[in-house]
This record gives C-alpha cells, sequence and structure tokens, in this order.
C-alpha cells in the first residue's frame, strides 16, 4: 500500500462529512424534517464512525489493511447510494437518509486505520512527516469539500430513475469517490 492511496482512502472518508455539509440541512427540510432532524443525522454519522472505529481496529489486526478498506468503501458506496434514493422524487423519505448517514459514518471511520497502517509502513524517523501529511488530508477532506458541492449545485436531472438536484448531486460525488477508492484498492 502506498502513502498516497492512504492520504486518498482518508481524503475520501472525511469528504463524507464535509461534500453534503452545505446541503444536509435543505435536503432534510425538502423531505419535512427540522433543524432537530439536522442534528440527528450530524450525530448518526458521528455514531456509526464511532463504532465502527472499533470493529475496523480489530478488522486490521486479523486482516490485511488493503481489506478494511475495501470493506470501509464498499460501506460507504452502499450509504452513498442511500442518500441519493432519499430524494422526495425518487423514496422522499427522511428514514432512509437518516440509515444513510449512518451507514456513511461507518463506513469512514477508518481514521485509525490509516494512521496504523503509515505508521507499519514509515521508519519513526518518517513517522511525524507523514502523519501530518495525513492529518492535513483530514483538514481538506472536512473543510475544503463542502466547495465541491458548488459545482453541481445547478443540476437538475434524472439518470437511472435516481434525480440529481443540489441536494442528491453531493451524494454523487461521494459515489464516485467510493468506487475510485475500491478501484484505486483493488488495482494496486
Amino acid at each position: 500500500m502506498n502513502i498516497c492511496m492512504i492520504n486518498f482512502v482518508e481524503f475520501a472518508a472525511e469528504s463524507s462529512r464535509g461534500v453534503v455539509l452545505a446541503t444536509l440541512f435543505l435536503y432534510t427540510k425538502s423531505l419535512g424534517g427540522d433543524l432537530a432532524f439536522m442534528g440527528m443525522l450530524t450525530s448518526l454519522f458521528s455514531v456509526g464512525r464511532l463504532i465502527s472505529s472499533t470493529v475496523f481496529g480489530w478488522m486490521c489486526d486479523h486482516y490485511s489493511f488493503r481489506s478494511v478498506y475495501l470493506v470501509s468503501s464498499v460501506i460507504c458506496l452502499v450509504g452513498n447510494l442511500i442518500y441519493l434514493i432519499a430524494d422526495s422524487h425518487v423514496t422522499g423519505s427522511l428514514t432512509a437518509l437518516a440509515a444513510s448517514r449512518f451507514i456513511v459514518g461507518f463506513g469512514a471511520g477508518n481514521r485509525s486505520v490509516c494512521r496504523a497502517d503509515v505508521a507499519s509502513i514509515t521508519t519513526i524517523n518518517q513517522r511525524l512527516t507523514y502523519l501530518t501529511m495525513l492529518a492535513t488530508v483530514v483538514f481538506l477532506g472536512y473543510a475544503l469539500t463542502p466547495g465541491l458541492g458548488s459545482l453541481v449545485a445547478n443540476t437538475d436531472s434524472y439518470f437511472l430513475g435516481v434525480h440529481f438536484n443540489r441536494y442528491t448531486s453531493p451524494g454523487m460525488i461521494l459515489v464516485v469517490l467510493n468506487f475510485l477508492t475500491i478501484a484505486g484498492m483493488l488495482l494496486e
């Protein structure tokens, strides 16, 4: 596993929070939710991440880092696909939106895996540099990716029965990131 792929895995996981940040409340509101429901969505993501951190940590002790990355990315992919179909033009379901955020949070709980992987492939003298790079990627994934949503803000189309609009298109960005992560893992 190379350091660039580890950083990409972490970027995709952190983007799971950042990309939807700008539109999640409006998406919630379009489905009949309120500010309290938005708070619950934020919490569900974090609870999913909390639970999976332990599970993925255990998996690291028993399986390869690559297999843990693949599992976490597939889980995120499923959660982000559910995010797309929660739209009012498809299922119109706040429950689907809530399930999506929990599942994506669970899949994104691989930060400790990334750190352990960096520690395993670096020397003690290199470790601080590479862990600092990983921390920077976390910041970039969370703080800068809400701007990615602006690239699809004017989208309003249907594809394979899924409505892509300013609320759901950030989920499609995440689906693409998940596919790229999975492909990167399989091709490396």
